[in-house]
C-alpha cells in the first residue's frame, strides 16, 4: 500500500471507537443513500470503504436477501463492522482503487469513501465494469466547498471533484438515470480544538503535516476564523459539510 494510503488506513482504525459518535454527517448521508436504492431481486452488492458500518447495516436491512461484500483500505474495519452485520457476508480488505473487484453486482455502494482515493473519478467507470445489466450505483462524496471555513483559515483541504465533473465521469463510464442531490449541513462548535477534535475522531486529520498545534498557535488560528466570518469571541465556530448523493444505472 501506498505511504499517503496506509496513513489514510491508519487514521481511520484509530478513530474506530470515536467514529460512531462523531460521524453526524457519515451517519446522515448513508441514511439517505439508502432511500436512493430501488428494490431489487437477490443479489450480490458491494460496498466500497464501509468503515466502522453505518451504510453497512442500513443495506442489509433494506436488502435482506442479497449475498454482501464489504471493502474497506483498513483490515481493522471488520471488528466493528461484524458487530452490526454479523457473519454473514464476505470482508474484502484493501485498496478499492486497486484490488479487483467482484463483478456481476446488482448494487455497489459507497459512503463519504471516494473522495480519498488518487484518482475519485476512477470510481465511476470501475463501479460500471463490475456492475450486471441494471444494476445500480449509489454513492456520496464531498464537493470543493467542504469545510471551507477552516480551509480558508489553515490552507489545508483535500481536491474535491466538482459536480459537474462528476455528472460528467458517470456518464463517460455509461451510466443512465442519473440523479445528482447535493446536501449541506453546518454543525457548531465552541472553540477550534473541539472542531478539530471532532474531525479527528472522524478519522480526518484536518491540517495535513502543517506542524504542531502549539497553544499560541491555535488561538492565532481561531481568531482568524472568527474573524473571517465576522464572529465575536463568544459565538459558536460553523463547520459545513458540503457533499453529494448520487446514483447511476447501468
Amino acid at each position: 500500500m501506498i505511504p499517503r494510503k496506509q496513513d489514510i488506513a491508519d487514521r481511520f482504525a484509530r478513530s474506530i471507537s470515536t467514529y460512531e459518535t462523531a460521524g453526524v454527517v457519515q451517519r446522515e448521508i448513508s441514511e439517505q443513500l439508502i432511500s436512493l436504492i430501488e428494490p431489487i431481486e437477490c443479489g450480490t452488492v458491494l460496498e466500497i470503504g464501509c468503515g466502522t458500518g453505518l451504510l453497512s447495516s442500513l443495506l442489509v436491512e433494506r436488502l435482506r436477501d442479497c449475498r454482501f461484500i464489504y471493502n474497506d483500505l483498513s483490515p481493522e474495519m471488520e471488528r466493528p463492522l461484524r458487530q452490526k452485520v454479523g457473519t454473514s457476508g464476505l470482508f474484502l480488505p484493501g485498496d478499492a482503487e486497486r484490488i479487483d473487484w467482484p463483478m456481476e453486482c446488482s448494487v455497489i455502494a459507497s459512503a463519504s469513501c471516494i473522495q480519498w482515493w488518487e484518482d475519485p473519478l476512477s470510481f465511476f467507470s470501475k463501479s460500471y465494469d463490475a456492475l450486471m445489466l441494471g444494476g445500480q450505483l449509489v454513492f456520496s462524496t464531498f464537493l470543493p466547498d467542504n469545510l471551507g471555513e477552516l480551509s480558508a483559515v489553515t490552507g489545508v483541504g483535500l481536491h474535491y471533484p466538482d459536480s459537474e465533473e462528476i455528472e460528467s465521469g458517470l456518464q463517460r463510464a455509461g451510466f443512465r438515470d442519473i440523479q445528482l442531490q447535493q446536501y449541506r449541513k453546518s454543525l457548531y462548535f465552541p472553540t477550534l480544538i473541539e472542531l478539530l477534535r471532532h474531525l479527528r475522531n472522524t478519522g480526518t486529520n484536518s491540517l495535513g503535516s502543517g506542524g504542531l498545534l502549539t497553544p499560541r498557535r491555535l488561538g492565532a488560528m481561531e481568531q482568524t476564523y472568527r474573524e473571517n466570518l465576522n464572529l465575536s469571541q463568544c459565538a459558536s465556530l460553523p463547520l459545513t459539510y458540503v457533499g453529494v448523493l448520487g446514483y447511476g444505472r447501468r
